[in-house]
């Protein structure tokens, strides 16, 4: 989604008219008919609805209003309208106005123009013929995502909502601790959206000048953050860890807030679905079951809305669900007192030396340099080898740095590695925070939130923190994951200093065997599962020492042929996690074998290609 504010718009109340001539399909099984809404201020949204052939059940259909991503169109959800409608769901689809073929001009995503059309657009849904009005949901990505989530905090009337890759705390996407989104800034450049009139230079300008505080507080105007305890209806939250336009612990805060019925699931991935079939499947899965239940009254599926599970957390490497119950928020929000069981804090401290989990002996400080444009130095921290593995939790970390900076404003970003045995990394968790109005004669002590993640440091891994003073014009892809801002606008260089008065660190939050001194020792040799299985692109095989011995961990054909060695050497007595990845193997079911010098211990698996 590219994302653009107007912060000045005429508020009108919006009514529709329909189109006298609307232009009738035919798909098959149900009735697809493009129409134009005209609202009343003349402005004509571009529009169709979709209805099943077969008669409407006692009451009418269930209906589901369709909102596209942002510089998208009405037909990017007409397959999903159709597929849906063969299920027995209406449906109706829009192009917001200033996108696609609708009229007007786009002024933001919570403008009362659009805030309008919306309601209109609901109001107009359940109007058509044969559905029940009591049984509308509004859903949709991005900008839909927002506009859905909007439908529940205004209380538009609509049954349920499904928001995905979304949220309405602006302010904290983008404008978190005083700096500004990259991707909410470069969003002008589109072509694809008509925007009102002023908008591009008053943003633009804004930008430029560095006016953080105008920027700030229209994003708190059109903010839905003081909205939330007030929701009513049934919300459902998909979100994805490292997406660049909105802030996971942000969707996380929304949610938890909400006081309705609510479910979240969150993935592994950027502004998109997840890239793991399974967590693919089971989002279908989850967003099925949610309609069912709360559109046609389906109570076989009724766990979908129980707030037992209503909290789904994918693993960043493992690909496992974890589930959490919503009284349980220290599990996946913040860290409560006492923590959850089994759950345990680890301060990992920043010295000279890299990270450390003990404070460091001497004190000292490093040196990060930032040139507008070109980006700044990334000082890399690792924390060293460990046994592993180690379950980094949902809850959010914390960052304590005492910092100092020589430019008028300056800025820290953390971005949070797992480093492989091979050099690879896959990113973990990141955070920034810029001072501005700099004392240069002070130290700053900040604070700041990690963004939520879970995931799993395997054996033979490593976490390693890289701290820059800002990026350059453009994020590195393989490096500047998640929410990455826009860099300052002056040089500087960038103190943070460690050990005595002056503790530098971060905390992070893991589950159960997952700290490197609390690592329990198996009654005996175990070898479990693989998960998941079937897989296609890699799978995590565990399996579990009773005291120290050479170790084989291989995978056979179902001739016998060993096509792979995962592992040979000698482990101390714990637990063991590794991923394998087929590469090019053929798909069918393979045999992995873990031998050791007492012990041959064979399990199945099954790769799909």
């Amino acid at each position: 989604m590219n994302s653009l504010a107007r912060f000045f718009c005429v508020p009108l109340f919006m009514m529709i008219i329909i189109s006298l001539s609307p232009s009738i399909a035919q798909a098959q099984d149900v009735h697809v008919v493009d129409t134009i809404l005209t609202m009343t201020d003349g402005v004509k949204l571009d529009a169709f609805y979709v209805l099943p052939v077969s008669l409407p059940p006692s009451g009418g259909y269930p209906a589901i209003l369709y909102i596209h991503g942002f510089s998208g169109n009405k037909n990017n959800n007409r397959s999903l309208a159709v597929t849906l409608a063969r299920q027995g769901y209406a449906g109706v689809a829009y192009s917001v106005r200033g996108q696609g073929k609708s009229g007007g001009e786009f002024d933001f995503f919570t403008s009362k123009n659009l805030r309008s059309d919306l309601q209109a657009m609901i109001n107009f849904t359940k109007s058509l013929p044969g559905v029940n009005p009591d049984r509308v949901a509004a859903h949709g990505a991005s900008q839909g995502g927002i506009h859905a989530w909007m439908a529940a905090a205004y209380h538009m009337g609509v049954r349920a909502v499904v928001s995905i890759v979304a949220n309405g705390r602006f302010e904290e996407d983008w404008a978190m601790n005083n700096a500004v989104n990259w991707l909410f800034a470069t969003t002008l450049m589109t072509d694809k959206v008509r925007f009102a009139p002023l908008v591009r230079d008053t943003i633009r300008q804004a930008i430029k000048d560095d006016n953080f505080s105008f920027i700030r507080s229209k994003l708190e105007e059109f903010s839905t953050t003081r909205l939330e305890k007030g929701v009513i209806t049934p919300t459902l939250m998909l979100v994805s860890y490292y997406d660049q336009y909105f802030n996971p612990s942000s969707a996380l805060r929304q949610f938890h807030n909400i006081s309705a019925p609510r479910r979240i699931v969150l993935w592994p991935a950027g502004h998109s679905a997840p890239s793991d079939p399974s967590q693919m499947a089971y989002i279908n899965d989850v967003t099925e079951r949610w309609l069912r239940y709360w559109l046609k009254d389906d109570t076989s599926v009724e766990s979908v809305a129980s707030p037992d599970s209503a909290v789904v957390m994918f693993n960043a490497t493992t690909g496992k669900p974890h589930v959490y119950s919503l009284s349980n928020s220290g599990a996946w929000l913040y860290p409560t007192d006492p923590l959850p069981f089994k759950f345990h804090r680890i301060r990992l401290y920043i010295s000279g030396d890299g990270l450390l989990r003990r404070p460091p002996t001497k004190s000292g400080y490093l040196l990060t340099s930032y040139l507008r444009g070109l980006g700044s130095n990334a000082l890399s921290l690792p924390l060293g080898t460990f046994p592993g593995p180690m379950f980094i939790a949902g809850t959010m970390g914390k960052a304590h740095l005492v910092t100092n900076g020589l430019g008028s404003t300056y800025q820290i970003n953390l971005l949070l590695f797992d480093k492989q045995g091979d050099g690879s990394s896959k990113p973990v968790t990141r955070a920034h925070y810029q001072v501005r109005n700099n004392d240069r004669s002070t130290r700053d002590v900040l604070e700041f939130d990690l963004n939520t993640a879970v995931h799993t440091i395997f054996f033979q891994h490593t976490l390693e923190l890289n701290i820059t003073g800002g990026m350059g014009l453009l994020p590195n892809p393989s490096f500047d994951f998640g929410n990455a801002v826009l860099g300052p606008y002056v040089n500087s260089i960038d103190t943070i200093f460690y050990g005595g008065d002056n503790m530098s660190y971060i905390d992070v939050y893991i589950y159960d065997l997952t700290t490197p001194d609390i690592i329990p020792v198996p009654k005996s040799i175990t070898l479990y599962q693989n998960f998941p299985n079937p897989f296609s692109a890699s799978t995590v095989i565990q399996f579990g020492l009773e005291k120290p011995d050479h170790v084989t961990l291989s995978v056979f054909d179902l001739m016998g042929r060993k096509v792979r060695t995962i592992f040979d050497g000698k482990l101390d007595k714990r637990l063991y996690l590794f991923r394998f990845e087929p590469g090019n193997l053929p798909g069918g079911v393979y045999m992995y074998q873990l031998r050791t010098s007492t012990a041959v211990l064979t399990k199945m698996m099954t790769l799909r290609r």
